[in-house]
C-alpha cells in the first residue's frame, strides 16, 4: 500500500514536519511495510521555504534584519533559501514581519513595517537569481508593502521610514524612481495563502493585534494609498488582500505576478507525479474552516488528489464554519484531534501549543482513519 502524507503545519503546536511525522508514526503501527511518502506542504506562510528546499536539495541563508517593530538596535536573523543551483530564491514574508516573530505585547499593525522583507528581496538580487519566490502568510503587518518598497528604494512622501500601517493615511505622493534597478531583471512571484482582495485584508487585522478603534486608521490608510497609483493593479484582483496587503504591495510596487501559495509549493514538490499508484492522501492543518476555501493547503491538496482519483481524509486540530464545504472540494473526510482516542497505556504528554497532546493525538487519529480505510478495502466485493 501506498500512502502519502502531506500535512500543513498546525499553528503554535507541530511544524509540517512534525505533522507529517506523527501521521507517519500513526501509520506505521498497522502497516509497518508500507510505503509512506512525507511531503510536508504550506500555502505561502510558515513552512514554505522548508518544503520547497527539502523537496528541491535547496541551499538555507541567513540575513539579519531589523525587527519589524518599532526598536532601538533589535535585530532578528531571517532565513531564506536558494533553489535550482542558485538562480531561484524564496523568501517567506513570515520570516521579516511573521507573527511567530513577534512578542505579543508588540503585536500591533498600525506600528509594524515589512522593511525588513525588503531586505531580504534586496540580499536575493544580490544572489544573482533570476526568480523570487515571496510567500505570503501568517504576517504581522497591514502596510501594503510600503516598508519593503522603501527598503528597495522606494519613496513614500509623507511617511517615515521605515514605514507601518499606521502611517499610510498619511502618504502624499508615491514614488518609485529610485527602485533598484534589479528587480527589472527578474521575475517575482507572490505565493498567496488566501484569495481575499485588498478590501477584505482589514478582516484579518485583528488577528494580528489590530483594536477595533484602529481598523478605520487601517481601512482609510489602504484605500488613500490605492488611491495615489490610479494606474496601479487591480486591488480586487485574488490575493491582493494576503498578508495585510502586501499582495498588493508586490504588486504595485515590484511588479510581481500572485500565484495560489499551495499551487506552488505543490509544483515545486511535484505533487501529482508522486500521487502515481497512491492508495491514499492524508493532509491536515490546524484549522479547518471557511477559509480555507479560499486557497490554503488543504483544498490544494485534497483538489490535487480528486485530479488524480486519489481519496484524500484532513486531520486538523479543529473545525469551524464552513468545514464541511472541503466535502465538495475533493475531500472525502475531515476528522478533528478531539475525535483521536488515547491509546492505552500511553504515557502522558505535557500540553504545548494551541492543541494540547497534539502529536499524539495526530497519531491517534491517522492509526485510526487507516482502520477505517483498511476495513472499507476489505469489505468491498
Amino acid at each position: 500500500m501506498k500512502i502519502v502524507i502531506a500535512p500543513d503545519g498546525f499553528k503554535e503546536s507541530l511544524s509540517a514536519q512534525q505533522a507529517a511525522q506523527a501521521i507517519e508514526r500513526g501509520l506505521r503501527r498497522l502497516l509497518p511495510e508500507a510505503a509512506l511518502i512525507c511531503l510536508p506542504v504550506a500555502d505561502g506562510g510558515d513552512g514554505t521555504l522548508a518544503a520547497l528546499l527539502q523537496a528541491n536539495d535547496g541551499q538555507r541563508c541567513f540575513t539579519r534584519i531589523p525587527a519589524p517593530w518599532p526598536n532601538e538596535g533589535t535585530t532578528l536573523q531571517a532565513s531564506w533559501g536558494l533553489l535550482h543551483g542558485g538562480s531561484c530564491a524564496v523568501i517567506e514574508a513570515a520570516a521579516a514581519v511573521g507573527l511567530a516573530r513577534v512578542p505579543a505585547d508588540q503585536r500591533d499593525p498600525t506600528r509594524i513595517s515589512s522593511f525588513g522583507l525588503g531586505l531580504l528581496i534586496r540580499h536575493a538580487l544580490d544572489a544573482g537569481v533570476q526568480r523570487i519566490i515571496v510567500g505570503l502568510g501568517d504576517s504581522a503587518s497591514h502596510d501594503l508593502g510600503v516598508g519593503m518598497a522603501q527598503a528597495l528604494g522606494a519613496r513614500f512622501a509623507g511617511a517615515h521610514r521605515p514605514a507601518a500601517g499606521g502611517q499610510l493615511a498619511r502618504i502624499e505622493e508615491v514614488s518609485l524612481v529610485g527602485l533598484d534597478a534589479r528587480l527589472q531583471q527578474v521575475e517575482i512571484w507572490g505565493a498567496t495563502d488566501v484569495a481575499a482582495p485588498l478590501s477584505a485584508a482589514i478582516g484579518f487585522a485583528p488577528q494580528k493585534g489590530a483594536r477595533p478603534q484602529q481598523l478605520p486608521l487601517l481601512a482609510d490608510g489602504a484605500r488613500r494609498l490605492v488611491g495615489l497609483v490610479p494606474d496601479g493593479p487591480d486591488p480586487e484582483q485574488p490575493g491582493m488582500g494576503a498578508a495585510g496587503g502586501l499582495g498588493y504591495g508586490l504588486s504595485a510596487w515590484l511588479g510581481a505576478s500572485l500565484r495560489s501559495g499551495i499551487e506552488v509549493v505543490l509544483e515545486g514538490l511535484d505533487f501529482e507525479a508522486r500521487l502515481a499508484e497512491a492508495d491514499l492522501v492524508l493532509t491536515g492543518e490546524g484549522r479547518l474552516d471557511g477559509q480555507t476555501l479560499q486557497g490554503k493547503a488543504c483544498l490544494g491538496v485534497a483538489r490535487a488528489a480528486a485530479r488524480c482519483g486519489v481519496p484524500c481524509v484532513a486531520l486538523v486540530g479543529c473545525l469551524g464554519s464552513g468545514a464541511y464545504a472541503m466535502l465538495d472540494a475533493g475531500l472525502q473526510a475531515a476528522l478533528a484531534l478531539g475525535c483521536a482516542p488515547q491509546r492505552p497505556g500511553a504515557e502522558a504528554v505535557p500540553e504545548e501549543g494551541r492543541f494540547p497532546h497534539s502529536a499524539a493525538k495526530l497519531e491517534a487519529l491517522a492509526e485510526q482513519v487507516l482502520r477505517i480505510f483498511l476495513a472499507g478495502r476489505r469489505g468491498r466485493p
